[in-house]
């Protein structure tokens, strides 16, 4: 039986990976800052582990002793340094990796983060990346994730109550995107996997091809009225994302992110791996038509 310690373990991917690792009959230390917010996740199998993960005396005591670690940055969405809060935890994780003597790592990045640079929020994952690359004798995957399935719920308020789907991604640029089931999917195997020193990419994409107007049409669908694709300025998305409880900066790095997709620069470089049990994003908007409205 292994233990696996699982980052930001309530989140979208961490909850899913949690009930994965058990599903396989190993432990697991979810990782949390506030034990409250666990409760959902307490089960024979699973030990709450509450902390930050800036505390790299906390982070080392939970990483030592596992077999591996699920390591993810969570955005800090009302940070005024979007990318230097995103260091000050990376570095603050591969710090305790490197002393807590822990062997497997299993990084959550994204497709894009080959750039340093004109990649928004992917730019701090790039610096993770190159941070992890410098620790020695242990076996390192970088799982880069495509455009989650779960960002159309930041829309949702507009499908429900205006029938209309909109970023700032114009309607016909082909993108990856992916499921976070299929992430946590892909990252139990990883983590379970035998250890083998070395440093390697992994791509988790779901659907390797899709369009906004794809994406609108099939939540057409699912929530059964017509739908309309918008896209927004640059400028008035900004804004958008300000009002809705954004950094300033955090809006920047959005709005720099979508100019990156519209420029084709996150996508997929042929490392992909392929889920279990690939879910359909048509089978998500039916699962989550709740969420819009209906």
């Amino acid at each position: 039986m292994k233990k696996i310690v699982i980052t930001a373990a309530t989140g979208n991917i961490g909850a899913k990976l949690v009930k994965e690792i058990v599903r396989s009959g190993n432990r697991v230390i979810a990782v949390t800052r506030d034990a409250r917010k666990a409760s959902t996740l307490i089960q024979p199998g699973v030990d709450i582990a509450e902390g930050s993960l800036d505390d790299v005396t906390f982070l080392t005591r939970t990483l030592s002793g596992a077999d591996a670690v699920f390591a993810l940055i969570p955005p800090e969405y009302n940070a005024e340094n979007f990318r230097g809060r995103q260091n000050i935890i990376g570095d603050a994780i591969a710090r305790a990796i490197a002393v807590s003597g822990i062997r497997k790592v299993v990084n959550l990045s994204s497709l894009g983060a080959e750039y340093s640079h004109s990649v928004g929020p992917i730019k701090g994952l790039h610096d993770q990346e190159q941070r992890l690359n410098g620790l020695v004798n242990i076996d390192l995957t970088h799982l880069r994730a495509a455009y989650f399935y779960e960002n159309t719920f930041f829309g949702a308020h507009l499908v429900s109550g205006q029938g209309i789907f909109g970023t700032a991604v114009h309607p016909d640029v082909s993108f990856a995107h992916v499921a976070t089931a299929d992430i946590a999917k892909i990252a139990a195997d990883l983590l379970l996997g035998d250890v083998h020193p070395g440093i390697k990419i992994v791509e988790a994409i779901s659907e390797p091809r899709t369009t906004m107007n794809t994406i609108t049409e099939q939540l057409s669908k699912a929530v059964h009225k017509k739908i309309q694709y918008v896209p927004f300025p640059y400028d008035a998305t900004r804004q958008a994302l300000v009002g809705g409880g954004l950094s300033r900066d955090v809006a920047d790095q959005f709005v720099e992110l979508y100019d990156a997709m519209n420029k084709g620069l996150i996508r997929s470089q042929g490392l992909n791996a392929t889920p279990r049990n690939v879910v359909a994003f048509q089978e998500f908007a039916e699962q989550s038509k709740a969420v819009f409205g209906a």
